[in-house]
């Protein structure tokens, strides 16, 4: 199913909900404020809409889990996307990761395959709860 978003500048972009990896709203200084980054297998889009409009609209498709990067900052993850939940590598990850989601190969941008994982503040277990419990909302 395809999902309409509206971009910055007027454009819009149509996204197949089942490609999505991850939602997150934008942060740092190189990416555009107010705006939310939506993930996909073949690419990634910023879009002008409220994160919790993207939620409803792509989560009637796809079960995502709503966690946390290690900064506190909300990430949406297509659960049916994830390879494994594992303990972060402190040479690699953030400091205050507390877990890493690693993505199946199916949904890891071929352009980009450094994007394959998501810190995340949540425990291990933490995270897998919240993964398993990810439904596709209703309409």
């Amino acid at each position: 199913m395809l999902v309409r978003v509206k971009l910055p500048k007027g454009k819009t972009a149509s996204i197949e909900a089942t490609s999505v990896i991850r939602i997150r709203p934008s942060f740092g200084d190189y990416e555009q404020s107010d705006t939310v980054f939506i993930d996909y297998v073949s690419s990634g889009v910023f879009s002008i809409e409220p994160f919790e409009e993207l939620k409803q609209r792509f989560g009637e498709h796809i079960r995502l889990a709503q966690l946390n990067s290690p900064v506190s900052t909300p990430v949406l993850l297509n659960a049916d996307g994830i390879a494994a939940v594992v303990p972060p590598n402190p040479a690699l990850h953030h400091e205050l990761a507390r877990s890493v989601a690693m993505f199946t190969t199916a949904f890891i941008n071929p352009t980009n395959p450094t994007r394959g994982q998501q810190q995340l503040r949540e425990t291990e277990a933490q995270a897998r709860t919240i993964l398993n419990r990810a439904a596709v909302l209703l309409a």
